[in-house]
C-alpha cells in the first residue's frame, strides 16, 4: 500500500507536469526535457541509490528521502519559470530513484522468496502508476497546484516504514571513492546496458504518446 500511494503521488505529478510547464511558458521541446530527466536519473543514479540504501539502511533512506521529496513536490507551486522547474525536477528525480531502490531493498530483506515479493511490489507500483493519472481525470475540478499539493501529501506514505524493524546494516566503505569503485565494477556493465536500453526504449514510447496528447489538446 505504501508503494502504491507513493507511485500514485509520482504519477499524478507526471500527468499534470506537461500542462503545468505549459502554463509557465515552456515549449514542447522544453517540456520533453523536463519529463526526460526522470528516465536519465533512473538510468544513471540507480546503482548509487542502491549503495546509499545499503549503507544507511532502507528505513532511514526511505524516511529521509520521502520527507525531502514531499517538500520538493510542494515547491512546484512556487515555480514561476522554466529554470526553477528544471532544478526542482532534477532534485526530485534523484530522490525518486533513491526511494525506488530502497523499496526493492526492503522487499528483498523481508522476502524468503525474493522473486514473488518483488512481484508483489511491482503490482503495487503498477496500481499506483495507473490510479495516479486516473485521479487527475476523475477529479477534474482540481487546479494544477491542488494536484501538486495532493501529490506532496501522498508522497509521505513511505513514512509507514518507521513501523518496521530493520536488521542492522553493515556500513562498509564510508568514503566516496569506495562507492565509485563499487558501481564501476566490470561485472555490472551488462546489467547497466540492459537497464539503460530498457529505460530509453520505454522513454521513446512515452514521449511519442505525450507529444501526441499535447498536440491534440
Amino acid at each position: 500500500m505504501t508503494a502504491m500511494f507513493y507511485m500514485m503521488s509520482i504519477n499524478i505529478l507526471k500527468t499534470i507536469l506537461p500542462y503545468f510547464a505549459k502554463d509557465i511558458g515552456a515549449t514542447e521541446i522544453l517540456i520533453s526535457h523536463i519529463l526526460y530527466i526522470g528516465f536519465l536519473a533512473f538510468a544513471f543514479f540507480s546503482p548509487v541509490a542502491g549503495r546509499i540504501s545499503d549503507y544507511f539502511g532502507y528505513k532511514k533512506t526511505i524516511v529521509i528521502a520521502a520527507i525531502i521529496e514531499a517538500l520538493l513536490l510542494s515547491m512546484y507551486v512556487l515555480v514561476s519559470n522554466y529554470m526553477e522547474l528544471l532544478i526542482i525536477r532534477m532534485l526530485q528525480a534523484l530522490f525518486e530513484v533513491l526511494l525506488s531502490a530502497s523499496f526493492l531493498h526492503l522487499a528483498s530483506t523481508y522476502a524468503k522468496r525474493t522473486g514473488i515479493y518483488i512481484g508483489y511490489l511491482r503490482i503495487a507500483q503498477a496500481l499506483g502508476m495507473a490510479t495516479g493519472p486516473l485521479l487527475v481525470f476523475v477529479i477534474s475540478t482540481f487546479s494544477h497546484k491542488e494536484f501538486i499539493l495532493l501529490s506532496s501529501f501522498l508522497c509521505l506514505a513511505p513514512l509507514s516504514t518507521l513501523l518496521l524493524e530493520e536488521p542492522e546494516t553493515n556500513r562498509d566503505g564510508k568514503d566516496g571513492m569506495h562507492i565509485i569503485k563499487y558501481v564501476t565494477r566490470r561485472e555490472l556493465v551488462p546489467l547497466y546496458l540492459c537497464a539503460i536500453s530498457e529505460v530509453f526504449s520505454v522513454s521513446v514510447l512515452f514521449f511519442i504518446y505525450r507529444c501526441g496528447c499535447n498536440r491534440e489538446i
